[in-house]
């Protein structure tokens, strides 16, 4: 009989997400009796009324099992818990179960819950086997529940993941109403996007900016192309001060540090060089000092602008 019960646990695992109902477990053949035994023995786990969570190797149930278990009563994953489904940037390892509904439903202990006005079926998506929001209606929604640099971050992810920034913007104007911070929140970035016409490399030059921010360096602009004066492409930088013909360059670990990264990059500075640029890297040492980042930045600045005035004068 115990193989029995360990059988029907395993298949009903097998096919979501290790997440059940109890209504589900009773139409497998595991009645009331035979499920609390095996809650007893830490083979199932009931983290709400009516919901189960197979435990096959014991120990306590993983989030993604957590999620799914979120959703069994009509709901969807949504807000932070879609953004790490979709593994957003900055919103990987987020603890948060969170989901949508348009019913009112009952409140889960430990899950943030949200009643919305509408949940089209165009807006969600399954995950992993999870039904939740896709990627537009989360980063509506990531605004209304998480800081602005965090939704920022997420959409220059989603942007470099080749995510239409139409399909953005038709989603937040729909979603727009008195009240809800999410929509304006993507609106203004897309936005500041399509003025500038791209978004960062990666999520460490934002931290650069951040870095740098002063009046000397209001003009500093991100992914700099610069061109020969035939238009021939010479190099694109993480930032710049056009002015004072300065690159910065964020200098990670992850894209610098190989014997091909640091080729590339010898040549790219030696062709900049060429049309008059100076080039300077900044590692981590702008988010562990980052009045010492700024102090070189500035020194690099004055220099530079007094070396081109120099050269104009003469």
């Amino acid at each position: 009989m115990r193989n029995d019960a360990l059988r029907v646990v395993s298949m009903l695992a097998a096919s979501s997400n290790n997440a059940f109902t109890r209504t589900q477990a009773a139409s497998a053949g595991l009645d009331r009796r035979r499920i609390r035994r095996l809650i007893d023995t830490g083979i199932l786990h009931e983290p709400w009324p009516g919901v189960l969570i197979a435990l096959p190797h014991g120990g306590a149930p993983a989030w993604k099992h957590l999620c799914a278990g979120s959703t069994l009563k009509g709901a969807s994953a949504s807000h932070r818990a879609a953004a790490r489904l979709h593994r957003s940037e900055g919103l990987e390892n987020t603890t948060v179960l969170e989901t949508s509904s348009e019913a009112a439903g009952s409140r889960l202990v430990g899950v943030v819950r949200h009643q919305v006005a509408s949940l089209p079926r165009s807006d969600l998506v399954v995950i992993d086997g999870i039904r939740c929001t896709g990627f537009a209606r989360t980063l509506t929604d990531l605004g209304s529940v998480v800081e602005v640099d965090v939704v920022e971050r997420a959409f220059d992810d989603a942007i470099r993941r080749g995510v239409n920034p139409r399909w953005l913007r038709e989603t937040a104007e729909r979603l727009r109403r008195p009240g809800q911070a999410g929509p304006l929140v993507l609106l203004s970035l897309l936005d500041a996007f399509e003025k500038r016409g791209t978004v960062r490399g990666s999520w460490f030059e934002k931290l650069l900016e951040l870095a740098l921010a002063h009046p000397e360096l209001e003009d500093i602009v991100i992914q700099h192309r610069l061109e020969r004066a035939d238009g021939s492409h010479v190099a694109t930088f993480d930032l710049a001060v056009p002015e004072a013909k300065l690159a910065i360059e964020a200098h990670s670990r992850k894209h610098h540090f190989t014997e091909a990264d640091e080729s590339s990059d010898e040549f790219r500075d030696h062709e900049a060089s060429v049309e008059g640029w100076d080039v300077m890297y900044l590692g981590y040492i702008a988010t562990r000092r980052p009045q010492q980042a700024l102090q070189m930045a500035l020194d690099r600045v004055r220099t530079r602008r007094a070396l081109l005035a120099g050269r104009s004068s003469s």
